[in-house]
């Protein structure tokens, strides 16, 4: 979601005659550095933000990108770095992987096509998860090539017959379901489903001057950030960098208020380095169902102790527990620690171990 939100921030600095680009990865075929969903906003003067691969293909990218806009057509390009000839575009890349690149020209003045960084925006706008429906290949009307759009609005196009229109409903639930993008095809028609989740917010409860840590990873990352403490006694600079800061006792007297905030791509990170509000917090937090990561920093005895006292022990509850919070990486400072939380609720979200790579059996992503 940063780089989404990173393109439409430029996009709309950008000067409105500026022509540009947006560059999609929409397949890939095995390995690449980025993967489905990565984009790049390329503009006529040659600048641009995001990125399809880790800068290797970025350049030719831009130069196709400007050819796009000159033409006014969406191409489709493909980039193959399984090859070694002097030829290839992947000549000393050595990733052995193909992946498809999708290049849309932005026209701001054309109302009769949905702009897709518009749509992008919509999309970051909201706390649910959408399904962006990309039109890579239409062999019967190629004007429709490069077109994004929502699930409603694509159906409305009529663009499929029946048969073909029951079988990607059918894709789409399944991406629904599996919270992942996927490629579908017919006889006439390629499209990409895109399952494009929010980001995932944080509720930091805590005060202490290792907040700022854990904050500052969150914001670099763009996930938004809940900062629950007693505002008194936190610093300022602090609430500069939380999105919002709640006053504990405000919380006390009234838990709905923020639970009307909290969805499933929410966590909470109890760091109060107090027992007692800590326990408060802990018991409020388990009556919310929808909040599947709640990490408590400190000792697995010191968490052992509350979960006694509570009296919970019910393994959907535990579950749901992670303590000590973070993964094992030999943290001992604030950063480090901030660090270890961070990818540990990457994890949990990609539903992964957070292993060591080397240690992984089979491909790093999962082949579409």
């Amino acid at each position: 979601m940063k780089e989404i939100r990173d393109i439409i921030r430029r996009y709309e600095l950008a000067d409105p005659e500026m022509e540009c680009a947006l560059a999609t990865v929409v397949q890939v075929e095995g390995s690449s550095y980025r993967r489905i969903g990565a984009r790049m906003l390329v503009f006529q003067d040659g600048t641009w933000v995001g990125g399809i691969s880790g800068g290797c293909l970025e350049g030719d990218a831009l130069r196709k990108s400007k050819l796009a806009m000159l033409q006014k057509k969406a191409k489709l390009i493909r980039y193959d770095t399984r090859e070694d000839s002097s030829d290839s575009i992947g000549i000393g890349l050595g990733c052995n992987g193909l992946i498809d690149v999708l290049l849309q020209p932005i026209d701001r003045n054309d109302s009769s096509i949905e702009n897709p960084i518009l749509l992008l925006k919509k999309c970051s706008e909201t706390r649910k998860a959408q399904i962006l429906l990309s039109i890579i290949s239409f062999p019967e009307d190629p004007s429709f090539e490069g077109q994004l759009f929502e699930e409603d609005h694509f159906f409305e196009q009529g663009l499929l017959d029946s048969s073909d229109s029951d079988d990607l409903n059918e894709a789409i639930h399944n991406s629904w379901s599996n919270k992942k993008s996927k490629i579908w095809s017919s006889k006439n028609i390629r499209i990409l489903i895109e399952f494009i989740p929010p980001s995932i917010q944080l509720f930091i409860f805590g005060g202490q001057y290792d907040v700022y840590s854990l904050l500052q990873i969150s914001n670099i990352l763009a996930w938004k950030s809940n900062l629950i403490a007693n505002l008194s006694k936190v610093a300022q600079t602090t609430q500069e960098l939380a999105t919002h800061c709640w006053d504990k006792n405000e919380i006390k007297e009234n838990h709905k208020k923020l639970f009307n905030l909290i969805d499933k791509y929410s966590v909470a990170i109890l760091m109060a380095h107090d027992y007692e509000t800590d326990k408060e917090h802990l018991a409020h937090l388990l009556k919310c169902k929808s909040l599947s990561y709640i990490g408590l920093l400190g000792p697995k005895k010191r968490t052992d102790k509350i979960l006694k006292t509570l009296g919970i022990n019910e393994a959907s509850n535990l579950e749901r527990i992670f303590s000590p919070v973070g993964l094992d990486t030999g943290a001992t400072s604030p950063e480090e620690i901030a660090i270890s939380i961070v990818a540990e609720i990457r994890a949990h979200f990609s539903q992964r171990k957070g292993q060591m790579l080397r240690d992984r059996k089979g491909p790093i992503n999962d082949r579409l």
